[in-house]
Order: structure tokens, then sequence, then C-alpha cells
């Protein structure tokens, strides 16, 4: 039986994020084929490698001032399976200015093939970027109407915990971050892994 390949995952540190949105998914990514083998004494299957970076390689400063510190810059990432970009704002304008680089950067990694994943009120780097247009997407409940005015283009869904239309996902609230790292974690390796990875 063939060893199945490593998954690629790129998780995005932005200023101003939710530390779990950042946290929560590199953990469960970490984790899977990981940590529920070495707690019954199996063989390490670790099934993605996770890498950190922010735009610019620079650290960044979550919503509640904890600081974070990337393994590199987007631009040094020439390959990658997957995109979780956290929550991060509500002040879109000045969101969009600080991180304007991401946006030229997700396109490409989408056209590559790459799935873009993001938690919350991160689905408005993913429409900005032109990624939901068309799409059905997800995001906090509280945003969805100023979302709605500004990216008219995307089908919002914010009564969905969970949204996935031609390999861009989107999740609801903050906590839903986990939600969707699990779904994904099904997605990739099967219903057998996820559920350890849960446990």
């Amino acid at each position: 039986m063939s060893t199945p390949r490593m998954i690629d995952v790129t998780v995005v540190l932005v200023h101003g994020n939710f530390a779990s949105t950042t946290v929560g998914p590199l953990e469960v990514f970490h984790a899977a084929g990981l940590l529920w083998n070495t707690l019954q004494g199996q063989p390490v299957d670790a099934r993605f490698r996770v890498r950190t970076a922010s735009v610019r390689g620079e650290p960044v400063d979550s919503a509640y001032h904890l600081g974070l510190v990337p393994e590199t810059s987007i631009e040094l990432i020439e390959a990658t399976d997957l995109i979780v970009v956290p929550a991060a704002g509500l002040d879109f304008d000045a969101c969009f200015a600080r991180h304007r680089d991401l946006f030229p950067w997700l396109r490409h990694h989408a056209a590559k093939g790459a799935y873009v994943a993001a938690s919350c009120t991160g689905a408005a780097y993913l429409a900005e970027a032109g990624l939901l247009d068309g799409r059905e997407a997800t995001t906090h409940w509280a945003t969805a109407e100023a979302l709605k005015a500004r990216f008219p283009k995307v089908k919002w869904r914010p009564d969905k915990l969970i949204t996935e239309d031609r390999r861009v996902l989107c999740s609801g609230g903050v906590y839903a971050s986990i939600d969707l790292s699990l779904y994904l974690v099904r997605k990739f390796c099967g219903h057998e892994i996820a559920l350890q990875t849960a446990k």
C-alpha cells in the first residue's frame, strides 16, 4: 500500500487576526495522523505539512495583542495545496489596504488549483480577491449584510456553518474555524482520520 501524499497547507497570518482562527487550524492539521497515532502507540502518519506565512514575512499582532511570528512570507511559497485565511478586523478598507499584496497571491494559487479556506470575516479577503464571485459563501452573521452590500456577486449564506463551492470554503463565526479544519481533514484524509483528530 502506498503512503498518502503529504498535503501542503499555508496558514496566512494577517494583522488584527483572531488568533484562534490561525492557531486552531494550525494545530488541527499538525495533529492529523500524528497525535492520535502517538497516543495509541502507533507509527506516526502525519498527513499535512503546515507552514505559516505573512504578507512580508513580518510578525503580526492578533486582535487581543498576541504576537504571531510566521515561518516565511507569502511570496516565498511557490506551491501549496491549501490556503487558510483567518478572521480579521471589521474595518475592511484598512485591512485590505494593509494586505493588498495578499489578493494577487490568493488568485495565483487558486488558479493553480489550491483550495482556499477562510474563517469568519476572513471571507472578506476572498471576496476582495474575486474568489467568491458567483460562489456560495458564509461568514459571521453580524457582518453578512455589510458584505452583501460590498460584494453583491457573492451568494452569501450566513445561515450555514460551512460552505464549499469549487475549491473555495468558508466558515461562519470565529470558533467555527475548528469545524472547518476538521471538515478539511475529512475531505483530504477521510472520515476515520478526521474522527481520530477530533478525538
